[in-house]
C-alpha cells in the first residue's frame, strides 16, 4: 500500500503475524500513535511527519526529507538511509540509523546497546549507535548511547 494521507493510531497496537511492511511507502504524511508488533511502518518515507511510534523491529526502511519525532525501536529506526530528516526524542536498543545519515539532525535521542544486540550492529566508527556515516553537515547534539 502506497499511503498519502493522516493516520492516528490511537496508540492501538497492530500485530503481524508474520514480519511485514505496514506500508509499502508513505510520502507527503504524517503518522502517529502508532505501535506495531513484528512489523515494519514502511520500507520507504519521503516528505513525512512520522511522531510517536512504536515498533519491536525496524520502523523504516529508508527516509528521505522526514521529521522523526519521539518514536520507540528494538531493532534500528531507519533500516538503511536517512536523507535531509530530522531525528528528535527517539529510541533504539540498536542503532539509529543502519548505514548513512546525509544532510540529517539527529537530537535528543537514546540508544540502548544491549549485550545481545551488539554483535548485530556494524561498528565502523566513532559514530556507531547513531548511524554508520554521517555525511554532508549532518548533526548530532546531545544524544546519548548506553552500553549495558
Amino acid at each position: 500500500i502506497h499511503f498519502k494521507g493522516h493516520y492516528h493510531g490511537n496508540k492501538k497496537s497492530i500485530q503481524f503475524r508474520e514480519s511485514r511492511k505496514f506500508f509499502v511507502k508513505i510520502h507527503e504524511s504524517f503518522i502517529s500513535h502508532l505501535i506495531l508488533l513484528n512489523g515494519n511502518l514502511a520500507n520507504e518515507a519521503e516528505k513525512s511527519n512520522i511522531t510517536a511510534c512504536e515498533t519491536n523491529t525496524s520502523l523504516i526502511g529508508e527516509a528521505k526529507d522526514c521529521n522523526i519525532h519521539h518514536c520507540n525501536t528494538n531493532i534500528y529506526l531507519i533500516e538503511r538511509n536517512a536523507i535531509n530528516c530530522s531525528i528528535n526524542f527517539c529510541h533504539t536498543n540498536t542503532a539509529l540509523i543502519s548505514e548513512f545519515a546525509d544532510h540529517c539532525t539527529i537530537s535528543d535521542c537514546l540508544v540502548t546497546l544491549k549485550e545481545k544486540n551488539r554483535a548485530s550492529i556494524r561498528i565502523f566508527s566513532e559514530f556507531s549507535g547513531i548511524s554508520r556515516i554521517l555525511r554532508n553537515k549532518s548533526i548530532v547534539q546531545r544524544c546519548f548511547i548506553i552500553y549495558n
